[in-house]
């Protein structure tokens, strides 16, 4: 049989008997985290309106722990494809990459942990340490400061009113 791709935080050589059936496959709310996902289906190869097909994915499958090679692999699209309801020669979609990542009862979720290893793995920045990083003082600058470089109380109030 084929080992199922687990991109759960687990030794790929317990992957094979971690195989848990889909349940529901809602997308979970977290911008955050959706952000992240758009972001590693990019560095995976996908783009806006695009797919990504069975060699992207397996890199994803790779980055999770899949500890089969592109023989097994084959097998392994072919069922991801057919559980996730996408057309294995179209590729899946960012939606439907977000959604079976997203989906905590597939084999094919990967945790927040995992998904931020994987982004530093492929090169990716995560956003949210830039951009704290630029608005802070893009915020400073705005508000303004007094002679001695700090924030006070009207220029707190100004901002507000």
């Amino acid at each position: 049989g084929v080992s199922r791709a687990t991109c759960h935080a687990i030794p790929a050589s317990a992957a094979s008997s971690q195989l848990r059936e889909s349940g529901e496959m809602a997308p979970r709310s977290d911008a955050s985290r959706t952000e992240l996902l758009w972001l590693l289906f990019q560095a995976l190869g996908g783009q806006s309106g695009g797919s990504l097909l069975s060699a992207p994915l397996f890199k994803y499958a790779g980055l999770c722990g899949f500890p089969g090679g592109e023989d097994e692999w084959a097998e392994e699209y072919a069922f991801l494809a057919s559980t996730y309801n996408f057309d294995p020669n179209v590729g899946a979609n960012s939606v439907q990459f977000r959604i079976f990542a997203d989906d905590e009862k597939g084999f094919a979720y990967i945790d927040d942990e995992l998904l931020k290893q994987a982004l530093s793995e492929l090169g990716a920045d995560l956003p949210e340490q830039q951009a704290r990083e630029e608005l802070i003082p893009k915020l400073f600058g705005l508000l303004g400061v007094d002679d001695h470089g700090e924030l006070n109380v009207n220029h707190l109030f100004g901002a507000v009113v």
